[in-house]
């Protein structure tokens, strides 16, 4: 069977759209309480399904434990409801990442769903910079009478600035290279009109990386003294303080106001799950049963409101202890090796900085994670490369 790299299929598109409004999902509600991009997810899965039958794949040995995990820690739950809706929602997350990952996608597929990630990216930032609306020294975007927070969209539109990073290492046009990197100062603009530290903190790690791999050659580094200069300038122009996004980065990331803020201390929210979890026999290992943190917070600190933990590794041991952990540790390892070992630049600093993130906030069990394992095992780096036609039955090149 000889398969065209260089086609544009109709999921493409459709995996487009649901990549693009990723981001905003949280403001994207219809009238039953259900996010747009599920019903994306639910189409992409159905003509997937008819496309390929079959899905078995080596993500699949590696996924099934987690969910039968998930589903076990139900027992030990305090909250059967919650605990239930959580489940659906990884094992959706899991079917969703499976499904599309064992799906053949061509070079085409993989520009489309990456041009209108940054374009929407590059829209959510302009909004955010023309932004009235602020609270404890934070943009934020609202749609619809809806708000999106501000971390998780400040990351998720972080990772179209390494999308134009990679792209300018890897185009041989200078207006695109150009074009590519007035692209990147306009998203990281409103990812500092956020003032999310973590998301600037995880997309610096993220370029580091992509400059890194991309600047071997002579005309890489030139073009890395290039970005170095422009950064540079960039900076010092935020950090002057003169305008109202210098003013919102200052104060978060230098004023000791910030880091007194009890809603932003991520200390002293993790000591309080820390304390909850070293109290309850067990609890390292076992955890709260996956959903169950909410109700083990409301139970020990005797409150009608619970805190999330704001960090992936303590929240995935709050919903199953260390097993869980180590069974998630599992894909991210695989998928990261096969991304390296691929010379997958851009999927591995996508996930490499989707990893950074989850230090910060509780983001694996969000779309923009999922998207950054999807993209690391597809190979998100190939939408850069010259399309090819391969013969998948003898392995040749032509």
């Amino acid at each position: 069977m000889r398969y065209e790299e260089n086609r544009l299929s109709f999921c493409a598109i459709l995996l487009a759209a649901y990549f693009a409004i990723a981001p905003v999902h949280q403001t994207l509600l219809l009238s039953n309480g259900s996010t747009v991009n599920k019903y994306f997810a639910f189409a992409i899965m159905i003509l997937l399904f008819l496309k390929n039958r079959c899905f078995t794949s080596d993500l699949s040995n590696l996924f099934i434990p987690i969910a039968a995990y998930a589903v076990i820690s139900i027992i030990w739950s305090g909250s059967l409801g919650e605990s239930i809706t959580s489940v659906i929602s990884l094992i959706s997350f899991l079917a969703f990442a499976l499904i599309v990952s064992t799906n053949e996608w061509s070079n085409k597929d993989k520009k489309i769903i990456l041009s209108a990630y940054v374009l929407a990216s590059t829209y959510y930032a302009v909004m955010l910079v023309i932004a009235q609306n602020t609270m404890r020294r934070s943009t934020f975007l609202g749609i619809g009478g809806k708000t999106a927070d501000q971390n998780i969209l400040a990351i998720n539109i972080s990772i179209a600035v390494l999308i134009l990073v990679r792209f300018f290492y890897a185009s041989e046009h200078l207006i695109y290279r150009m074009c590519s990197l007035v692209l990147a100062g306009v998203i990281l603009l409103g990812i500092f009109a956020t003032g999310s530290r973590g998301a600037i903190v995880a997309a610096s790690i993220g370029m580091i990386y992509i400059v890194t791999k991309a600047s071997i050659s002579s005309k890489g580094k030139i073009r890395t003294i290039l970005i170095g200069i422009i950064l540079l300038c960039f900076i010092l122009y935020i950090m002057g303080g003169n305008t109202k996004l210098g003013q919102i980065v200052m104060e978060r990331m230098f004023s000791s106001a910030s880091y007194q803020d009890a809603g932003t201390n991520r200390f002293n929210i993790w000591k309080a799950h820390l304390t909850i979890l070293m109290h309850r026999p067990w609890g390292l290992l076992m955890g709260f049963g996956f959903g169950g943190e909410n109700a083990a917070y409301r139970s020990y600190y005797g409150t009608s409101w619970s805190q999330a933990t704001h960090q992936d590794i303590l929240n995935m041991i709050c919903y199953g202890g260390l097993p869980l952990l180590l069974l998630f540790a599992r894909p991210i390892r695989y998928v990261m090796r096969k991304a390296k070992r691929e010379d997958n630049i851009l999927g591995y600093a996508w996930m490499l900085m989707a990893i950074i993130a989850g230090l910060s906030v509780d983001y694996y069990l969000t779309y923009g994670w999922w998207n950054a394992l999807i993209m690391a095992y597809i190979g998100a780096d190939s939408a850069f490369k010259s399309p090819q036609i391969i013969d998948h039955e003898h392995g040749n090149n032509d």
